[in-house]
């Protein structure tokens, strides 16, 4: 808790609150920008200037010359920052043998298997697909039954004139509705162990999920639902349910699908529109499942009280949960647009919820219900080190990952709900202050670098030869190499030490 307390009447008023949630979650400040964009900048503006000064010796340069000097420049520029790259020469001094370098797809695909390798929770937490996914098991299965395949294939001229620019109607032209049903693994079954350990607070839906995939590796060979009953997670906000969705997913090796209730005020955004409509278009679930041809995936049904807030349990909305989570309705699920039953029985669903009492009784009965605490102290505390490694990543190895303990209960501190999303929150805002400290560091060391060129521009404007120019570029590299990390610093932490600080930050009046 921040060591300054809150002094307001027990009903708050509706600015006190907003000005919690602004303390709560903090607004990330503007992303800085690319590196080497700001290397581009300061090559052009040393560039200018030398040519300022030296506007002579420029005039009789060629166009190859004056790129091979934008080079020397650019590659100048970088060592002052990042340090000398190691250049390998033959031992006759000849040209090194060019290594064959893989296509970036598979060299992005070998570094997220030595990643994961090396900690299988990183790559839940990254989120994504599974890095082993081309090796689980698939069999194709048809979305559509043979009655309703030649329903289609009569229907489908008719849809591609009423929509000639839908791709989904394309897709169906080629008889592409056969859908890769992935098995689990027990694989699978380790990663829900990792997730168990690191995230306490789900350790019963973690369970409940490992028992249903022992059962699933267990039974047939036909495909077949993961479980039998769908789960609804229900509890605060920001306690991690959406997260442990999209790391189920990941563990699975299936994609998954959100759809947010709280902004959904129809049905057909989820079953589509009819194809007659002027705005007829599939709905969400038809095109996810033919868009990454998966037949099981997980769908996350985020907020689905909103849904029925209104006391109306019979809204457009309603009516198409009540089919989803019936699995014998869901074996011939209707899509609007095409007007013809699909198989979504083989889709898991994910319902999350912040208050169980407004959804109807009929609906709590097809799903498992679970309740999602929020973690401890103590819990966040093993967890806010994987969180910060996890974005030190995503910042391409800017961020140095020597977390102390200090850092960790000031980011605490910090957080007033005791959530992930909060947490998240406060760490991007830290590694976004972290991130501003080494950018400005680019514009200190290269004025080093721009004092030596401006030597130069003057040399060259007193009959300095293009050889000896270059030269004298060259030798800008053998600068010594500056570190590349920058560390994260406690004060990176957006944290008020007092409560005069919680005034400044807008969270006291």
């Amino acid at each position: 808790m921040p060591p300054f307390r809150i002094r307001a009447p027990a009903a708050k008023s509706r600015r006190l609150k907003s000005l919690e949630r602004r303390w709560t979650m903090h607004k990330k400040p503007n992303k800085p920008r690319d590196p080497k964009a700001l290397i581009n900048d300061k090559v052009q503006a040393l560039l200018k200037e030398i040519q300022d000064k030296s506007l002579e010796f420029f005039k009789g340069l060629s166009d190859e010359e004056m790129d091979e000097i934008k080079r020397c420049l650019t590659r100048a520029v970088e060592v002052e920052f990042f340090g000398p790259k190691v250049e390998r020469e033959s031992a006759k001094g000849g040209k090194a043998k060019q290594t064959q370098k893989l296509d970036p797809h598979t060299e992005r695909c070998l570094k997220d298997i030595i990643e994961y390798a090396e900690d299988p929770w990183y790559c839940l937490l990254k989120g994504g697909e599974h890095p082993l996914s081309a090796l689980f098991t698939k069999t194709k299965v048809s979305l559509f039954g043979d009655e309703e395949k030649r329903k289609l294939e009569r229907s489908l001229p008719r849809l591609a004139n009423q929509k000639p620019k839908e791709p989904l109607i394309e897709e169906l032209q080629k008889g592409k509705w056969m859908l890769d049903y992935i098995w689990p693994t027990l694989e699978t079954v380790r990663l829900l162990d990792v997730m168990a350990e690191k995230m306490p607070n789900m350790e019963e839906a973690i369970r409940f999920m490992r028992t249903a995939v022992i059962t699933r590796l267990s039974g047939g060979d036909e495909p077949a639902p993961l479980a039998e009953r769908n789960l609804l997670l229900t509890g605060p906000g920001g306690t991690g349910k959406t997260l442990f969705a999209e790391m189920l997913a990941t563990a699975l090796g299936v994609p998954m699908l959100r759809l947010a209730f709280g902004n959904m005020d129809a049905g057909f955004s989820v079953a589509g529109l009819h194809a007659g409509w002027a705005n007829g278009q599939p709905g969400s679930i038809l095109k996810h499942l033919l868009g990454h041809k998966v037949i099981n995936p997980i769908i996350l049904l985020d907020e689905i009280d909103k849904a029925f807030q209104r006391g109306n349990e019979n809204s457009p909305v309603g009516q198409v949960l009540y089919e989803l989570l019936d699995r014998r309705q869901a074996s011939s699920f209707k899509d609007n647009f095409l007007d013809v039953p699909m198989r979504a029985d083989l889709i898991y669903f994910i319902a999350t919820a912040n208050d169980l009492s407004v959804i109807p009784q009929a609906l709590q009965t097809r799903c498992k219900i679970i309740e999602v605490r929020e973690p401890t102290d103590e819990e966040l505390r093993q967890v806010i080190p994987d969180l910060i490694r996890v974005k030190a990543r995503e910042k391409d190895g800017w961020v140095e990952c020597d977390i102390s303990p200090e850092i960790v209960d000031r980011i605490l501190r910090a957080t007033r709900e005791r959530n992930f999303r909060a947490l998240t929150g406060i760490i991007d805002e830290a590694m976004a202050n972290a991130m501003n400290r080494a950018y400005s560091r680019i514009a200190q060391r290269t004025r080093i670098l721009g004092r030596e060129l401006s030597t130069l521009a003057q040399a060259a404007s007193k009959g300095l030869s293009l050889e000896e120019f270059r030269g004298q570029i060259s030798n800008l590299i053998n600068y010594k190499p500056r570190k590349k990390k920058v560390k994260l610093l406690p004060d990176d932490v957006p944290c008020p030490e007092t409560e005069e600080e919680g005034r400044s930050f807008g969270f006291l009046k």
